[in-house]
């Protein structure tokens, strides 16, 4: 369908934007990697999950990348865990702070794309350690999204999520919060 053809019909067509998500498992040691795949892969945003950055180990200086803005971060208070975004240097957003919800790891933004409009993206994280019946994050992200919806936005949720369903990628088992 063309873009017409969907406007028609009731559906949005989805701006163009490049992401890259990936879980690092603690990035400090490999920025330099991960420089080198978001200098070829070039996306317009870059997430990474379990950054294991704290404000004593690692400054936002220290994380800057050519051509990107300094990452927004929320970094867990104890070891491990934390998510992170990079924007490219020139694409207007806005941390939505206000969204931020206690000890979740998760970061919202508004994204303004070169076509001129808004999408809203979501980067997150639930630690493995998170009990199965712990949905705390799903009914966060649940209930931003029936906001977002009603201001007509299209929205991106990217993170590692530590779910488990046996109709995903030859999971063996479907956890509580899978399902």
């Amino acid at each position: 369908m063309t873009g017409a053809a969907l406007a028609t019909a009731g559906l949005k067509v989805m701006p163009t934007c490049k992401l890259l998500l990936t879980n690092a498992f603690g990035l400090l040691s490999k920025l330099g990697e991960f420089q080198h795949t978001v200098m070829t892969a070039r996306p317009d945003i870059a997430i990474v999950t379990e950054t294991k950055f704290t404000a004593e180990k690692c400054t936002s200086m220290d994380a800057t990348l050519p051509g990107y803005q300094p990452p927004i971060r929320r970094d867990r208070t104890a070891q491990g865990g934390g998510v992170a975004v990079w924007m490219r240097s020139g694409l207007a957003f806005r941390h939505l702070e206000q969204v931020c919800c206690g000890e979740l790891e998760v970061i919202w933004l508004t994204v303004q794309l070169k076509s001129g409009s808004d999408i809203v993206v979501c980067a997150a994280y639930r630690p493995g350690s998170c009990s199965d019946n712990d949905i705390s994050l799903f009914e966060h992200i649940d209930s931003t999204i029936d906001r977002v919806r009603r201001q007509g936005m299209n929205i991106i949720i990217a993170g590692d999520f530590n779910v488990h369903n046996q109709d995903w990628l030859r999971s063996t088992r479907t956890s509580v919060a899978g399902e």
